[in-house]
């Protein structure tokens, strides 16, 4: 049977998921590739398929190009799938990215991507942060979003919680001491701190982080914060790599 109605109950708890407050258990995949990654992890709840499609999935629901068109808001395409949020825990890590209240989603899924790149073990955000089930951030991240740890969490209990295990905090911008990127050296286990677009990183953050690191720049005041933190955790994985090329 075909759902033909634009009013059908199931129609209209889907549109919810448009909005983040009704995001609570689920949220809507639109990318065929992020679709088949999130089926891979079992993280699909129900495709829906509009009219024609031959993709077969055990919970999926047919629609009219109409009722497609609403649930994806005028996209052209075939299966929109509802997928489960993730449930992810980072018990033990070596080299986490911390953001601290980023706004703008798109910036922390270029984060997500990049993260998962330079093989670092997970993403945590404050509880501030924008929304990670946002389009924007799904799309900046692609199938990177299932491949790495997501959390989200209070940032000064985490950032007290990594010390303890053993992880040198450092933290992002312009504080007292602050050093010039390519002057450190790069510690066997660290977090590193990303602050928000406008304001940057809480000054308490700042006191409690074991250094302070900055990007030497020329002719421009400030980056994105995206572009930073790609340029930060590029070069701690790569110093990290030559450092153990010299040992060898």
């Amino acid at each position: 049977m075909m759902i033909t109605s634009l009013t059908n109950q199931k129609v209209k708890d889907l549109c919810r998921l448009h909005q983040r407050k009704y995001r609570k258990e689920t949220y809507l995949l639109y990318d065929q590739k992020m679709i088949d990654k999130a089926l891979e992890y079992g993280l699909v709840k129900m495709l829906i398929k509009k009219e024609g499609s031959k993709f077969e999935y055990k919970d999926e629901i047919i629609v009219s190009c109409d009722v497609m068109a609403k649930i994806s808001e005028g996209k052209d395409i075939t299966e929109v799938a509802e997928c489960y949020i993730k449930k992810d825990v980072i018990k033990k890590a070596d080299r986490l990215i911390l953001l601290d209240d980023l706004a703008d989603p798109q910036n922390i899924g270029m984060i997500i991507d990049t993260a998962r790149i330079f093989g670092f073990d997970g993403v945590i955000l404050s509880e501030n942060s924008a929304d990670i089930y946002n389009e924007k951030c799904l799309e900046a991240a692609g199938t990177s979003f299932f491949d790495m740890k997501i959390v989200r969490q209070d940032l000064d209990m985490t950032i007290k919680d990594l010390k303890d295990q053993g992880l040198k905090v450092l933290a992002t911008g312009l504080y007292n001491e602050t050093k010039d990127l390519y002057d450190t050296k790069v510690p066997d286990r660290y977090a590193i701190i990303m602050g928000n677009e406008g304001h940057g990183i809480k000054e308490r953050y700042y006191m409690m982080a074991d250094e302070v690191i900055k990007i030497p720049m020329a002719n421009i005041d400030s980056l994105n914060v995206a572009v930073a933190a790609s340029i930060v955790m590029e070069w701690y994985t790569n110093s990290a790599h030559q450092s153990l090329a010299h040992q060898r």
